[in-house]
């Protein structure tokens, strides 16, 4: 999987996201949301206002690009005046864009969980940047919550996944299968 990120250390990321958004978009029959059958939005952030960007018409890649594009990792993307990052940055799980606009809304937060190593004194300095990442997403997520509720909402528990692991897809499947029963279950019993 390491052929769909190469290195691009000019644009302010360490990586190069074209070659993984090029594997997608041969693997999509659409480019745009208007394509879509299914309406979408995605959830990028401007740096410069730290405010979420929604994208629901217009080139899907440009959206994906920017809401993927995770500070350090991955290049900002420039659109227009402003420089998208990572929405989850500032929307991590963006359910409540669905609050009182859908039936039900269902939100799924992959954002993660620390659990102390036991053969570890302190974690690294990659670890630590992405799990305090991880702190500041649940921190917002908790805000949200106090606010507005999904209809169903649920954590997967998921070990041994970071974020550049796109090679472990079918591992994380395995370990969400539980979840995906529960979700059938909390939608048969709503009535879904």
């Amino acid at each position: 999987m390491l052929e769909f990120i190469q290195l691009g250390l000019g644009g302010g990321g360490v990586f190069d996201s074209a070659n993984f958004l090029d594997y997608i978009a041969g693997h999509m029959p659409v480019s745009t949301f208007e394509e879509l059958s299914i309406p979408l939005s995605v959830v990028a952030t401007d740096y410069w206002t730290g405010e979420s960007v929604v994208f629901t018409e217009g080139d899907l890649f440009t959206a994906i690009k920017a809401s993927m594009a995770v500070p350090v990792l991955f290049e900002a993307v420039q659109y227009g005046d402003m420089l998208l990052i990572d929405g989850g940055t500032s929307n991590p799980v963006p359910f409540d864009l669905l609050v009182g606009q859908v039936d039900i809304v269902v939100a799924i937060d992959v954002t993660g969980r620390r659990e102390p190593v036991a053969d570890e004194a302190r974690p690294g300095v990659v670890d630590m940047l992405f799990k305090t990442k991880e702190i500041m997403q649940q921190s917002i997520i908790a805000a949200k919550l106090r606010t507005a509720e999904p209809d169903i909402y649920l954590q997967p528990q998921l070990e041994g996944v970071r974020l550049l692991h796109f090679n472990k897809v079918h591992e994380i499947m395995e370990q969400a299968a539980p979840t995906a029963e529960e979700l059938r279950s909390q939608l048969l019993g709503a009535g879904w």
